[in-house]
């Protein structure tokens, strides 16, 4: 084998390699949105992907490929929202948006959520535990925005910015 083919070798290698891990997240990522879909015991239409690094497209539904960028901190990170209203189909309706952060190292994934998030999550594939502890954190987290709005308002901190990337929309 030369020393060309060597390299070709190599490179086919990195290229099954990535996709691999690529897909072992991707698929881990879709699960664990499914499985927050099922905790929060919402209508599966009001929590939805969205790309993470610029404005979605309105008339677009995101599948989680169309949501997710590798980002230089070597997390793959996925935008979701999570849209809540005061009754059913009426208005007002807000869009909690924000970032989950997935990478696998040493046979488990390592979640975040939101880009600024220093709480790590060490969540085995099949740990329904480990899981629970993430949704766990992401409704305390979305109830504590809302339970101390007038708090942050009264305060002069300008709302959506006391929790790293959450974005809301009416």
């Amino acid at each position: 084998m030369s020393r060309f083919e060597e390299l070709c070798e190599s490179y086919t290698g990195a290229r099954k390699r990535y996709f691999n891990y690529e897909n072992e997240c991707m698929e881990f990522g879709v699960k664990m949105v499914n499985g927050l879909k099922e905790y929060l015991e919402c209508p599966p239409e009001q929590v939805n992907y969205y790309p993470p690094d610029k404005e979605s497209d309105p008339n677009v539904s995101y599948n989680i490929h169309g949501a997710t960028k590798l980002g230089e901190d070597g997390f793959w990170h996925v935008g979701i929202g999570i849209g809540l209203y005061e009754v059913p189909h009426g208005r007002p309706q807000e869009n909690v948006r924000s970032t989950l952060l997935i990478k696998k190292e040493d046979g488990r994934f390592v979640v975040k959520y939101g880009k600024e998030s220093k709480d790590e999550f060490r969540i085995c594939e099949d740990s329904e535990d480990d899981l629970k502890k993430l949704y766990d954190y992401i409704f305390d987290e979305i109830k504590e925005l809302y339970d101390k709005q007038l708090e942050h308002i009264t305060g002069g901190a300008e709302f959506a910015h006391d929790h790293d990337d959450l974005r809301y929309i009416q």
